[in-house]
């Protein structure tokens, strides 16, 4: 009876001990997680040493270009400027914003057989601004928006509201296809960006200023004689335009 009793006594206790122990478990548990930190899964809050952290920057596209290589054919005739085609050299105040002008939502040029008006640039009858020569007055002293800021540096709406405003055939410095023929030389081809990324404001400005009696030798070294079976060359004599191949160009000229 008393082994028993003895027995019975120590499961008892055995018991108590062992709630105590899952009790004081439970206590320990609870306050180490009072006092640890919330766990965060953002990687946001990833602690990385900043001398860790590189950041890549995105270079723009327009700014990748390093070897500049501009192809113009030879022509039966050297091409040379004087400081007379200088002093015609034109600029804008405000820059054009290139593809709005006679451009649906889609940047398709919208073409109108009665409404539209031809550019003497790049023989395009479009619908949408054109110039007005005050003294010629005739259909060569009319260029759409994109072709007189792209190819002489100058803005439409500026010119339309200047009525002394005279064309770049009128002026000497038309540099088109037809007129540069006429004069035994070869179409430049579609270099607006590449004039661009040099630093100036066109392409006449780029033409008159490197073959002018000012000219940027430097400039010119990054000139090579084109074949007559250059791709742009033979683009140009199909279509009969100098703009056809810059519809997308989308950046502003400030310069």
């Amino acid at each position: 009876m008393t082994c028993f009793c003895f027995k019975k006594g120590c499961g008892v206790f055995l018991n108590w001990l062992q709630l105590i122990c899952y009790l004081t478990f439970l206590i320990l548990l609870l306050y180490r997680i009072k006092i640890l930190p919330a766990v965060s899964y953002l990687e946001t809050e990833r602690r990385i040493p900043k001398e860790k952290v590189v950041v890549k920057k995105r270079v723009p596209k327009e700014k990748v270009l390093k070897n500049i290589v501009i192809v113009i054919k030879e022509g039966s005739k050297p091409e040379v400027y004087t400081e007379e085609h200088e002093k015609m050299l034109g600029d804008h105040e405000e820059a054009w914003e290139l593809m709005v002008d006679g451009y649906d939502d889609e940047k398709n040029r919208m073409y109108d057989e009665y409404a539209g008006k031809s550019c003497h640039q790049c023989r395009q009858k479009t619908i949408g601004h054109r110039t007005k020569c005050c003294k010629c007055t005739s259909v060569q002293g009319q260029l759409c928006g994109d072709c007189l800021f792209t190819r002489y540096g100058e803005n439409v709406l500026e010119a339309n509201a200047n009525p002394f405003w005279v064309c770049p055939v009128c002026r000497d410095i038309c540099n088109c296809n037809r007129c540069r023929r006429v004069k035994g030389w070869e179409p430049t081809g579609d270099l607006y960006k590449k004039t661009l990324y040099l630093g100036y404001k066109s392409v006449a400005h780029y033409l008159i200023h490197t073959r002018g009696p000012h000219g940027k030798q430097e400039d010119r070294d990054n000139e090579t004689a084109g074949s007559p079976t250059d791709k742009e060359g033979e683009q140009l004599d199909e279509k009969d335009g100098d703009n056809m191949g810059e519809d997308e160009i989308k950046f502003e000229v400030g310069t």
